[in-house]
């Protein structure tokens, strides 16, 4: 049931990054919150940019906190909200068909009497 990931590449402030969504970022992002109906755009965007950085930039970004000044360092260098849509919808597909069973048989456990 398992898909492929996703990757991304961007450069933001003169240097490249890669933003990867494996299974373990999709997991780590939405343990986060990214699908929090109550998050904020800033706050959704940033989870999920932190989850999909970790697997090439996990040193350097080891904190939301972190995404957070890159995030303002891409929007100064031109990019908008607009730009980060395809990240975030392809997230929000990989965790669906990575997580959700969408129309295939799939185990369930059983229960003991």
């Amino acid at each position: 049931m398992s898909k492929n990931s996703a990757v991304f590449n961007m450069e933001i402030g003169g240097k490249e990054y890669t933003i990867e969504f494996t299974r373990a970022a999709l997991k780590q992002a939405e343990k986060m919150g990214s699908l929090n109906d109550g998050s904020g755009i800033f706050d959704k965007l940033e989870i999920i940019l932190f989850a999909g950085l970790q697997k090439h930039h996990g040193r350097d970004f080891r904190s939301v906190a972190k995404v957070d000044a890159l995030l303002d360092t891409a929007l100064d260098d031109g990019y908008s909200l607009e730009s980060f849509s395809d990240i975030v919808e392809e997230y929000a597909a990989l965790f669906e068909a990575n997580f959700s069973a969408a129309g295939e048989e799939v185990k369930k456990p059983t229960r003991q009497v």
